[in-house]
């Protein structure tokens, strides 16, 4: 059942698109801040090598554990849909996250989500004005 609107005039459009901007925003700002805590949480540098559970860390020779990849975390929106993504293109990423038969994990992902899902819920769930 609709409720009619005193003056007559539909304003659902207008308060769809209003929504859509604010929302969009919100998912670029998460989102980056997400890829902000990743990229300074992998910066330390750690000799040799990183331990197993901790973050990568930024090894001397550029292009090996954190230095490379820490240039190459990334976030992207896609506005139509509301989705926000956030990763790397960097192939060992993944295995620096999953872990190898060789190399336990250095689950990098999955402690930036633990550590920034009250951050981004506080972003998106914030009151609209």
């Amino acid at each position: 059942m609709s409720q009619r609107i005193p003056n007559g005039r539909w304003y659902g459009d207008e308060i769809e698109t209003m929504l859509t901007k604010e929302l969009v925003k919100r998912l670029f700002r998460a989102s980056g801040e997400w890829v902000r805590y990743a990229v300074n949480h992998m910066g330390e540098p750690s000799p040799p090598v990183s331990e197993p559970g901790d973050f990568p860390g930024k090894r001397s020779n550029k292009g090996v554990g954190g230095g490379n990849l820490r240039e190459k975390v990334m976030s992207e929106v896609e506005a139509r849909i509301l989705t926000a993504r956030v990763g790397t293109n960097v192939s060992y990423g993944k295995w620096l996250q999953l872990g190898t038969k060789k190399m336990e994990a250095r689950p990098w992902m999955s402690k930036t989500n633990e550590a920034m899902r009250g951050r981004i819920a506080q972003i998106l769930g914030k009151k609209i004005r």
